[in-house]
């Protein structure tokens, strides 16, 4: 799992870079600055990092799919018995993990990355608050698996049992 606001984030500059060689003028994005950037496959978008959040969170509420599952957020993907290791804590954990399950030696390999510019973005304070509500579930197993010690944390049935039984209560009273 990765902090929700940073995957947003690199989400954004990612498609950025693939649009346009275009960055903000001060090597920071104001609230009021606009971009070009591709929205999703083979469509355009022009306005702010707000706008742009905006757009891709009511396409998220008809396809929960948009922007290839990174608007999504990564509690949706966790299922019962499942080991999660956090990103902040480095992807060659997940590979020595792998090594270990399969009995394999490590071989170095260069990972394929999708490299994107970097830059600051100012976020609105109302665009935050729309970031940490959409994201709450994600942000409060991060909090309790960065208080557990090892390379990854094992997902009981009784997590994925509770967060079943009260998205059910969720979509009833919504």
């Amino acid at each position: 799992m990765r902090d929700p606001l940073a995957r947003l984030l690199s989400e954004y500059r990612y498609r950025v870079t693939r649009h346009s060689t275009q960055n903000p003028a001060s090597g920071c994005l104001a609230f009021s600055e606009e971009l070009r950037l591709e929205l999703d496959w083979n469509e355009e978008f022009h306005g702010t990092f707000d706008e742009w959040f905006d757009l891709v969170l009511e396409r998220y509420s008809e396809d929960p799919r948009v922007c290839d599952n990174h608007i999504r957020p990564q509690i949706d993907f966790i299922g019962p018995d499942m080991k999660v290791f956090l990103f902040e804590r480095g992807v060659q954990k997940v590979y020595r993990w792998i090594d270990k399950v399969t009995d394999t030696q490590e071989i170095f390999t260069p990972l394929d990355r999708n490299e994107s510019r970097k830059f600051d973005i100012e976020i609105s304070s109302e665009t935050e608050l729309k970031i940490k509500r959409l994201y709450a579930e994600d942000y409060s197993l991060i909090s309790i698996l960065k208080n557990m010690p090892g390379d990854y944390q094992q997902i009981d049935s009784s997590y994925t049992q509770f967060r079943a039984d009260n998205w059910r209560k969720t979509k009833r009273t919504a």
